[in-house]
């Protein structure tokens, strides 16, 4: 696991920005200013390493401290070529490093960040969008999973902003127990937005409506 050391003071709040499932498209074109930025997966539509390559590129521009992404399940690419995009994870220039987590963490200032991709096998997906989906389950994924503050997934937990219910259960047992500060997903276009359940925040970051047309904001939250 990657693990990054602050040097903010333990208790300070994190400006956090949340985006997920831009399919391909660089959308929008600028995004408020916060202090880490997270995509949580769903960089392209095809899965092809050149939409990925330009959704990274997008992410590169902005000025945010921390910079963090996961993949989703039309995202082949980063399953298939991580080394990749190494060149696109380094700093540059004046730019900050971007973060790829993958059943991994990182620490930004006082805060654990938690990024896993892990689905449960659909087969009602298209052949070619089935990145991260597993036969028989998630539950040892979940099961082994550290504690966090953020908790970034490409699914929704069970029976939270999941549509017709199409949640992980497994996933939402390990969420009622560690209680994260703040929950971001995507994957369920239709279910954008923000709900607040015991200690926890769930942001569908969703930036795309189920036609794929760019049709939501970036959700703020402060942790």
């Amino acid at each position: 696991m990657r693990v990054r050391v602050s040097l903010r003071q333990s208790g300070a709040k994190v400006k956090v920005v949340c985006v997920s499932d831009t399919h391909g498209l660089v959308f929008p074109k600028d995004l408020p200013d916060g202090d880490l930025l997270i995509h949580a997966g769903d960089l392209s539509l095809t899965g092809y390493v050149d939409e990925v390559q330009r959704t990274l590129a997008w992410m590169r521009r902005f000025p945010h401290k921390y910079k963090v992404f996961i993949g989703g399940n039309h995202d082949n690419a980063l399953v298939q070529y991580p080394h990749v995009f190494d060149e696109q994870l380094k700093p540059y220039k004046d730019r900050t490093p971007l973060t790829y987590l993958c059943g991994s963490r990182l620490l930004v200032e006082d805060k654990v960040v938690f990024g896993h991709s892990v689905l449960p096998y659909n087969p009602d997906y298209r052949a070619g969008a089935r990145a991260y989906m597993l036969q028989g389950g998630t539950e040892r994924h979940w099961e082994n999973a550290p504690m966090c503050d953020i908790l970034i997934t490409h699914g929704p937990p069970k029976g939270i902003r999941d549509g017709e219910n199409w949640g992980d259960p497994a996933l939402r047992r390990y969420v009622d127990i560690v209680k994260p500060k703040l929950h971001v997903f995507g994957h369920i276009h239709c279910s954008y937005g923000m709900t607040e359940l015991n200690e926890t925040t769930f942001v569908n970051a969703a930036l795309l409506d189920s036609g794929y047309k760019a049709a939501h904001n970036p959700v703020v939250v402060e942790v």
